[in-house]
């Protein structure tokens, strides 16, 4: 849904009313795949908004799941915390509650080659410079 700046960290939400991510819909699911695709691309856009550069996934150091995807209390939130400037982040999904439902450790980015327009990363810029 967005995402903004919060002094040392980045925080994104997740859009509300999405269509199913998996068919049959019904069928049970240990994790919510989105929850992980919202590490993702909460860094990714802190990562855009900070180098001017898109990051794909390279590697996950460790990833904790601490709640069921039925259980979720939505709007989930990633809090993205940088660890270092190679782009390796920490990142905590909670719910609407405050509760954590995952945390990676040690997500590392990987540059994908080619520029992004001016016009699309300004946006991007925008919200990564806030407080």
């Amino acid at each position: 849904d967005t995402a903004w700046r919060d002094g040392d960290r980045v925080i994104g939400k997740m859009a509300v009313g999405l269509p199913p991510n998996h068919h049959p819909a019904d069928r049970p699911l240990l994790l919510d795949p989105r929850l992980i695709e919202l590490c993702f691309q909460t860094a990714g856009s802190w990562e855009i908004g900070a180098t001017g550069q898109m990051g794909l996934p390279r590697s996950i150091g460790r990833v904790c799941v601490y709640d069921d995807a039925e259980s979720i209390e939505a709007p989930a939130q990633a809090i993205v915390q940088q660890l270092d400037a190679a782009n390796r982040f920490d990142v905590t999904v909670v719910d609407a509650s405050g509760r954590v439902l995952v945390q990676l450790d040690g997500y590392e980015s990987i540059g994908y080659p080619g520029a992004i327009e001016a016009s699309q990363l300004a946006p991007f810029k925008t919200a990564m410079q806030g407080e």
